[in-house]
Parts: C-alpha cells; structure tokens; sequence
C-alpha cells in the first residue's frame, strides 16, 4: 500500500475510533502486537484476540474480557469495490443505518449488536485493500486500542 493511502488510513482510524469509543484513555498495561503483516496495536491486557483469517481475509477480533466492547478489523484485496457499496451492504446485513459517505470516500455506518451493544462501522477502500472497522461498546480501553492501530 502507497504510504499516502497508509497514513489517510491511519488518520481516518484515528478519528473514526473517537466516535466509536468515549471515554478517557484507561491507564491498564497494553503490549504493542504485530499481526502478520496488515496491522499492529496495542492490545489492552486481559483482552481476547481471535484470529479468524485466511489466505484472502485478514480478520481479527479484539474483545474487552467483560464483554463491554469488541473491534473487528478486516482487511481483503480491494476487488473493484467501493466503500459505500461495501458499507450499504454490511448496514443491511446487520439492520444498521444507511450508509454516510464522507469526503475522502469512506462510508460509516451503525448499528445494534445481537447482544445489544451499539456499534459504528467504517468502510476504508484503497487501490489494492479494502479496510472494515467494526467497533461495538464503548470504554477507555477500546478507544486506547483503536487509537493505536498502525496499518502496514
């Protein structure tokens, strides 16, 4: 990826987790950890990661251990895809908002967990990546680890 795109990535998600997460950046130990070669962050202790990717999908989970929130990030090979497209159809999957396109191209959208955590997705398109953000609770923690996030 350009380092043009990273850092318009990197800024986006900056901003976009503020929205996500309120709340003053906790104060509980976090170790930087690199997961493959997509993206490093620095995972609160205590939290659970998942890693559910393939040979397409980067596809980790992040989890508060009481539950309160979780930060889903996927990235795949950007296919000709654009975020709204994508955006609409995470939204309509998940009962969520219609998508709101902003001037950079990036769609966010939210919507209600299953287990009724509210939750903000953003969509980031790249020429090669596609980046999916999906950030539900809220707390210091989670905004103190979205804020962290480093895109290779």
């Amino acid at each position: 990826m350009k380092k043009a795109a990273v850092r318009k990535v990197s800024v986006f998600l900056l901003l976009a987790a503020a929205l996500v997460f309120a709340g003053i950046v906790g104060s509980a130990e976090a170790a930087r950890q690199t997961f493959g070669n997509a993206f490093s962050a620095e995972v609160p202790e205590g939290w659970n990661v998942e890693d559910e990717s393939d040979d397409e999908l980067v596809n980790f989970t992040f989890s508060a251990p009481d539950g309160s929130a979780r930060l889903a990030i996927m990235i795949t090979p950007n296919e000709g895809w654009d975020a709204m497209e994508i955006a609409a159809g995470l939204a309509n999957e998940m009962g969520g908002s219609t998508p709101v396109l902003d001037a950079d191209g990036d769609a966010t959208f939210t919507f209600v967990s299953e287990d009724g955590l509210n939750g903000e997705g953003f969509v980031v398109t790249g020429d090669e990546i596609v980046i999916i953000l999906l950030g539900l609770g809220e707390g210091p923690e989670a905004e103190a680890l979205a804020n962290s996030l480093q895109f290779h």
